[in-house]
């Protein structure tokens, strides 16, 4: 009888303010002494109708464990510099992508040692193609102080200062672009004058930015050029090299790189066939006849040093 009383008396104003004010920071013990005559469920059931965020108070005691340095964790910054938020209390992923989502989910939850939350949220935007959004989200004070400014306008900054290790080891900086790529990167097909022209993009807006991706990529060996919307990697060797070490978690992405690995090179097989036959003391007409390849482009192998760089028709499909 007593505990019905008490879940159905009525809250005062008094009662109300002072839950206002110490439920978001306070622990359940402490709740229960301030209000001696309610029940944990009577403050619950309070707590809810008033939308009281506890989220506040859950991610302030919050530990995490600090991560040492792997490719999980490059991968997962990565993910972060291109689509995250860090905030006060929280640190945040919105993407189009479930894969992507859940994998930055796992990774997270595994090197930081805490749950992290996932909701999906459908866009009312008419002119959003992909309205369907999938959100993670991390509730911790302490990591959101431990990784520090991670803006589009300053994340490069807090790599260089807090975690310099990345641009130490080749496997590192892969991992890195590989989480960015996953973020803001794209593989973009289109035929022109009988040959297909393709290229990877990673979009960013800020001029350092763009000269810090295109550094890391140099460090891996892959030359790339800085345009107004990112730095592009549009040669086809150094499309070979990018899509050979990169991976993506996304599985449409990847497929995409997949495609450009199974592009074929017109000529390339014959050019070395030619080289060979060359060593051979065969004349020009000689090779020529023997691979069906013109003798002007036999020529220019051999006097000019041009390479194979024309893409077979219907080798690679738009992407």
């Amino acid at each position: 009888m007593n505990m019905i009383n008490t879940q159905s008396k009525r809250w005062n104003h008094e009662e109300i303010q002072r839950l206002i004010n110490y439920a978001p920071t306070s622990k359940k013990g402490e709740l229960l002494k301030i209000f001696p005559d309610r029940t944990w469920r009577a403050l619950n059931i309070k707590i809810c109708r008033l939308g009281i965020s506890r989220k506040q108070f859950q991610s302030e005691f919050k530990n995490f464990a600090q991560p040492i340095p792997s490719t999980d964790f490059a991968w997962w910054l990565g993910a972060l510099a291109g689509d995250g938020h860090v905030a006060y209390d929280r640190i945040t992923l919105k993407v189009t992508d479930k894969d992507f989502a859940d994998h930055f989910k796992k990774v997270g939850e595994q090197i930081f040692k805490i749950k992290s939350s996932y909701k999906k949220y459908l866009r009312q935007d008419p002119k959003i193609k992909r309205k369907l959004q999938h959100i993670v989200t991390f509730y911790s004070q302490k990591l959101s102080q431990y990784l520090g400014d991670w803006s589009w306008l300053n994340w490069d900054k807090t790599l260089k200062n807090r975690f310099p290790w990345i641009l130490d080891r080749q496997n590192f900086i892969v991992s890195f672009l590989s989480g960015y790529f996953d973020a803001e990167g794209s593989v973009v097909c289109k035929f022109h004058k009988k040959q297909h022209k393709f290229l990877v993009k990673y979009t960013a807006q800020p001029i350092h930015i763009k000269k810090f991706l295109n550094d890391l990529l140099g460090r891996l060996g892959i030359k790339s050029k800085i345009y107004a919307q990112g730095v592009y990697i549009y040669d086809i060797q150094n499309l070979k090299k990018f899509v050979l070490i990169i991976k993506s978690s996304i599985k449409r992405k990847q497929d995409r790189l997949n495609s450009i690995k199974s592009v074929k090179i017109r000529y390339e097989e014959e050019h070395k066939l030619a080289q060979n036959l060359r060593m051979q003391n065969l004349t020009i007409n000689q090779i020529s006849k023997l691979l069906t390849v013109p003798i002007p482009t036999i020529e220019n192998w051999f006097y000019k040093g041009h390479k194979p760089n024309q893409i077979i028709k219907g080798q690679l499909q738009n992407a």
